[in-house]
C-alpha cells in the first residue's frame, strides 16, 4: 500500500477503535438518546462518521463514488438513522474497517494529485486533500460520540 494510503489507514483504525468504545458498557436505549433536541444521537453519529469515511476515501484513492447518490440518500440516510444496537454498531464498524483497508489498496500517487473540482458538492480540491478530509471529519464525529456518551453517563447517574 502507498505510505500516504497506509498513514491513513492507521488514522483511521485508531479512530474507529475510539468510536467503538464510546459504545463500551452502553445499553442500546443509549444510542437514540439526545441532552437536546436538534443533536445528534450516537447511533447517527456512527452511521454518518462510517459513511462519510467511506465516501471520502474512496474519492481519495480514485474510484469516483458517486456524489449525487451519497448526498441525495448515504448522508441523508445516516442523519435518519434509528434503531441500533451496540452489537450491530460494532459490527459496522468492523466492516467498514475491513472495507476501507481494500480500498486505500486502490490508490496511488495519480489518485493523490487529481484534482476533484466538485462545485456541485461546494468542495475542490485534490485526492489528498480528500483523505485528509476524511480522517479529520471521522475524527471530529468520534469526539462528538465520546461527549455523547459522557453526556448520556452522566444523565444516567442524575436520573434524567
Amino acid at each position: 500500500m502507498h505510505p500516504t494510503y497506509d498513514a491513513a489507514l492507521h488514522v483511521i483504525r485508531t479512530s474507529f477503535a475510539l468510536l467503538d468504545e464510546s459504545l463500551d458498557g452502553l445499553p442500546d436505549a443509549a444510542l437514540e438518546w439526545t441532552p437536546v433536541s436538534g443533536t445528534n444521537s450516537l447511533t447517527v453519529l456512527c452511521v454518518h462518521g462510517l459513511t462519510s469515511t467511506q465516501f471520502w476515501v474512496a474519492a481519495a484513492a480514485g474510484l469516483k463514488p458517486d456524489r449525487g447518490e451519497f448526498i441525495e440518500h448515504v448522508r441523508g440516510d445516516a442523519f435518519r438513522a434509528r434503531g441500533a444496537t451496540v452489537a450491530n454498531l460494532r459490527a459496522e464498524i468492523a466492516r467498514t474497517e475491513a472495507e476501507l483497508a481494500e480500498t486505500l489498496a486502490h490508490g496511488d500517487d495519480a489518485a493523490l494529485r487529481a484534482e476533484m473540482p466538485w462545485e456541485d458538492f461546494g468542495w475542490h480540491g485534490t485526492g489528498a486533500e480528500a483523505l485528509i478530509v476524511s480522517t479529520a471529519h471521522l475524527r471530529e464525529h468520534v469526539g462528538q460520540a465520546q461527549l455523547m456518551r459522557d453526556l448520556w453517563l452522566a444523565a444516567s447517574r442524575e436520573g434524567r
